[in-house]
């Protein structure tokens, strides 16, 4: 290789070097007017629950009302929703909670085609057949539980949602 050359090669692989040495100079530290033992926003919201969602109905109440089995129930979306499941993951519930107003609720149930009126439950309560989700309205939250149990009807999935959203309106 010709000797100029191999300087000129050395000297742009210097200057890209240098340049990114340069931008990220100050990587990894605190910005100025901060520490690093500032705590992060997520640390720092306060919970979207005054209430754990996993620990208003125990194991052995959806169990029973599933009619099989359950294991502890799994959390998410900030502590909002449990998630129960069979050992074969073939029957699952699901419970959402959400601290709203009525007209929240309202709004959220127009979004549901095949909603159907489920009487004598909260405040107000639709069943949809085809999500096998039933939205309950009571004590100032909306509770969404849906039932889908492993060769059982869609009636039996929302006799199994209402005797678990009768126990949570009971404790909310």
């Amino acid at each position: 290789m010709n000797h100029n050359r191999f300087r000129k090669m050395f000297a742009a692989g210097a200057a890209l070097l240098t340049l990114a040495a340069t931008a990220l100079t100050g990587c990894g530290k605190p910005e100025e007017g901060t520490s690093s033992t500032t705590p992060t926003t997520v640390a720092t919201a306060p919970p979207m629950l005054d209430v754990d969602v996993t620990s208003l109905l125990s194991v052995q109440e959806v169990s029973d009302a599933l009619g099989t089995t359950v294991g502890q129930p799994q959390s998410y979306e900030s502590g909002t929703i449990a998630h129960y499941a069979s050992a074969d993951a073939q029957t699952v519930a699901e419970i959402s909670l959400k601290e709203c107003e009525r007209g929240v609720y309202d709004e959220t149930v127009a979004l549901y085609e095949d909603a159907a009126e489920s009487p004598n439950l909260g405040d107000a309560a639709v069943w949809s057949a085809q999500a096998k989700q039933l939205l309950a309205y009571g004590n100032g939250y909306m509770i969404g539980i849906t039932a889908d149990i492993a060769g059982k009807s869609g009636e039996e999935c929302l006799t199994s949602a209402r005797q678990m959203a009768v126990l949570l309106l009971e404790r909310l």
